[in-house]
């Protein structure tokens, strides 16, 4: 079965060492997985004071993989050019989605500077993904981020700029009534990952899927954080049929990031 992976990255981590970082690494791992294509951003470009300089690194060494990778760019919008940045990765590099991480940047994405930029992306038809979290906080580097974002914080962000698509990435668990009051208030454009979901060994996955929806569930791996397997043995025991199966391992991702 045909797999898009919409939660991949390379480069490093300051807070530990990735046992693979680059884009050879990344393919190597997708090959054993089977993983036919995947989102990428650049992972150190979160502390990079000027952001693009990671979006100009994976747009040179994704360049000749483009069949096999979708770059994602990382912009911060407290950064005073990441306007000509994000004209620069769509229309120059080629990127075909954005990744956002406010609780590293310290910005809101429902006002300011954060709502500027999702009505940007929109404008430009850009999906903009919203990882919860990038690792746990439980085991954390005293010097990393503390806490992990909210479905409440997401949801006042889309609020703001319905117009835009968003992808929730590393989400974990949860009530199925919080999926649900989202889809409600939000309607078809948030969609989550199965990167991180508890979805084996208990109703949570059937949960989810009713709450959620199958088109609005994506593949994901978080690689190179995570092993691939970890989401391929979430994907495999989730109760759906084969159709639906298609559904989330490729082709709702085939149309948002087309």
């Amino acid at each position: 079965m045909k797999l898009i992976d919409v939660n991949a990255s390379v480069g490093h981590w300051p807070f530990r060492s990735l046992p693979y970082r680059t884009v050879d690494d990344l393919l190597a791992q997708m090959d054993k997985a089977g993983i036919e294509q995947a989102c990428v951003c650049c992972l150190h470009g979160l502390f990079y004071k000027d952001v693009h300089q990671a979006n100009e690194e994976l747009a040179r060494d994704t360049l000749h993989h483009r069949d096999r990778l979708i770059p994602v760019a990382t912009l911060n919008p407290e950064y005073v050019c990441w306007r000509d940045d994000l004209k620069c990765c769509v229309e120059e590099r080629g990127f075909r989605a954005l990744r956002l991480f406010p609780l590293y940047h310290r910005y809101e994405m429902h006002a300011g500077t954060g709502l500027d930029l999702l009505q940007a992306a929109a404008e430009l038809e850009l999906p903009v993904q919203i990882p919860i979290r990038v690792v746990d906080p439980r085991q954390m580097h005293p010097l990393d981020v503390d806490r992990m974002l909210t479905l409440d914080e997401i949801a006042q962000a889309v609020r703001a700029c319905p117009q835009g698509r968003y992808v929730v990435l590393d989400h974990r668990g949860g009530p199925p009534e919080a999926f649900r009051a989202l889809r409600d208030q939000l309607g078809a454009t948030v969609y989550f990952d199965l990167a991180r979901e508890p979805v084996v060994f208990n109703d949570q996955g059937r949960s989810l899927v009713d709450a959620v929806g199958i088109d609005r569930l994506l593949f994901g791996t978080a690689m190179l954080h995570k092993p691939p397997e970890v989401a391929l043995l979430r994907f495999q025991h989730l109760p759906v049929d084969q159709r639906q199966r298609e559904r989330i391992a490729w082709q709702n991702a085939a149309v948002l990031f087309a």
